[in-house]
């Protein structure tokens, strides 16, 4: 549920360490069990990354056909990965390693500077309650000896995709500054470290459970946004009030997503003795935004 991961390059990553890595791509097609039988069945024992990938507008569709007291919509998106699970079950030759996708916002949007690791219990919002039980459908994997690993992704910065270029708009429009009070925290990661965290997660038997893919050093709003101004060159001063937001997207939605957030660290990576590249906000922009790259 991250928004806009990188499959090809995580997939190339895979691929030169002898892994298969499965991307389930919901927003073109609805996927089968036979389908996902036949991906599992093609790795032939190998280890094998599933990745799932739900686009928010849709479970925020989703979401108000709930308000409405209509049951059972939100089951297609958590049933995905209950099919992949069904689907290794089904292969003679089960995926050692089943690696699922959900994100940091497992642990809910609020205000709090109270830092999170893998261990934090879960939010109590809409976004917390579909991670929750999107997590619980890829259970019955260990009943398969599969190793599992479900990886709580952050934003996910990259330069062409994702949420980073409608980010930078207003900075480049020079009209850009943070949102709300600016005080709630961004758990972000650098496109190429979360490739590279996932396919070291594929290949390390030593990682299990639950990985925060977030760099160790998150940051609030107000920071990002001063980060990303000076990365452009351009100046933040346009600070957006919070009833602008509220306005544009509901105000549940807007709190989830925008004016609320999680300080979300990764400690068991860091603990594993994963080699972050970028930790650094600034790095990490500048790297990405700077008219060289």
């Amino acid at each position: 549920m991250a928004r806009r991961l990188p499959p090809v390059e995580a997939a190339a990553h895979a691929a030169t360490l002898g892994f298969h890595f499965l991307w389930i791509e919901m927003e073109h097609s609805p996927i089968t069990l036979e389908t996902l039988r036949l991906m599992v069945l093609a790795t032939r024992g190998l280890p094998a990354a599933v990745f799932a990938r739900v686009p928010l507008v849709e479970l925020w569709t989703a979401k108000r056909v709930l308000d409405q007291g209509v049951c059972g919509v939100i089951f297609p998106f958590a049933g995905t990965a209950e099919k992949a699970a069904r689907a290794a079950a089904a292969c003679r030759y089960p995926p050692s390693t089943f690696i699922q996708g959900s994100a940091v916002g497992y642990y809910g949007a609020t205000l709090d500077d109270r830092p999170l690791d893998e261990s934090g219990a879960p939010g109590s919002d809409f976004l917390a309650e579909v991670c929750v039980e999107w997590e619980a459908k890829a259970q019955p994997v260990w009943t398969l000896g599969c190793r599992l690993v479900t990886v709580r992704t952050g934003l996910v910065l990259a330069r062409k995709d994702g949420v980073l270029p409608p980010m930078a708009l207003p900075f480049k429009l020079f009209g850009g500054g943070p949102v709300g009070t600016g005080r709630q925290y961004l758990s972000w990661i650098h496109v190429d470290d979360w490739v590279a965290l996932t396919a070291w997660a594929i290949g390390n038997s030593d990682v299990v459970g639950i990985v925060n893919a977030s760099a160790p050093e998150p940051v609030t709003n107000e920071i990002f946004s001063r980060a990303l101004g000076r990365a452009l060159g351009r100046p933040c001063w346009l600070r957006v009030p919070p009833f602008a937001m509220r306005l544009v997207l509901g105000k549940e939605m807007a709190d989830c997503l925008i004016l609320q957030g999680q300080r979300v660290l990764p400690a068991r990576a860091i603990a594993l003795g994963f080699p972050f590249q970028f930790t650094d906000v600034d790095e990490a922009l500048g790297a990405l935004l700077s008219s060289s790259n």
